[in-house]
């Protein structure tokens, strides 16, 4: 099967996360061989994603964020609820859709701190937005 070509704002995107992977890397005081063994991925691989080689795959991306302490910030980035688009967005879908013909549930909650989570204080998270 043929690749598909990249865009070049992906491209300058995948350039940029290699960029900070390795910048987290360099500011704890890590090898290249110490977050690739952590990782379980070859030097290779790790200086692929460094240079901002976006045919790593994604297990490879998550398993170095989770090495460098920053796989939440990951996770945290794409919440949708989180995001000004996400919340616009959730917002003209309410808007479009009218009352509710049945009753609507918000889940939100504040998360206390989490140790060791990534996350220091508590703020207002939304888990999800449905109709009962």
């Amino acid at each position: 099967m043929p690749k598909r070509p990249l865009s070049a704002k992906s491209r300058r995107t995948a350039r940029t996360l290699g960029d900070y992977v390795s910048t987290f890397r360099r500011l704890q005081g890590l090898t290249a061989e110490q977050v690739a063994d952590r990782a379980g991925i070859t030097r290779n691989m790790l200086r692929k994603l460094e240079q901002g080689d976006a045919s790593v795959g994604l297990d490879v991306v998550l398993e170095v964020c989770r090495v460098l302490g920053v796989l939440d910030f990951v996770t945290d980035g794409m919440n949708p609820y989180e995001t000004a688009l996400g919340q616009s967005l959730a917002e003209q879908n309410l808007a479009q859709a009218g009352p509710p013909m049945s009753r609507s549930v918000d889940l939100y909650t504040s998360l206390p701190s989490e140790a060791g989570q990534g996350r220091t204080n508590a703020q207002p998270k939304c888990l999800a937005k449905c109709s009962l």
